[in-house]
């Protein structure tokens, strides 16, 4: 359990990003407790909607990590706000 625990806190870092990243750091895990990954093809077929959850997961909280940030790192200064409504005056 320990080699498991390790090998796939370890092979997730940084693996939310990537898309079928799972199936790679499974591939690891398994292989890293002698499994045979044969039985690796039936997680393919549900693996494409799992993705999709957790890169919605990886992005809401990321969003949720910019607004806390964003909340308790003060207020801004006059000066940056004027900056910003002159700058998006020239957007629009």
């Amino acid at each position: 359990m320990i080699v498991i625990f390790l090998t796939a806190t370890l092979a997730a870092i940084g693996a939310a990003g990537i898309p079928e990243a799972g199936l790679v750091t499974m591939v690891i895990v398994l292989r890293a407790v002698n499994i045979p990954i044969e039985g690796i093809s039936l997680i393919l077929v549900i693996d494409w909607f799992l993705d999709r959850c957790r890169t919605t997961i990886n992005v809401w909280g990321d969003g949720v990590g910019a607004g806390v940030i964003e909340r308790y790192e003060g207020k801004k200064q006059p000066q940056m706000i004027e900056e910003e409504v002159r700058v998006s005056s020239l957007v629009v």
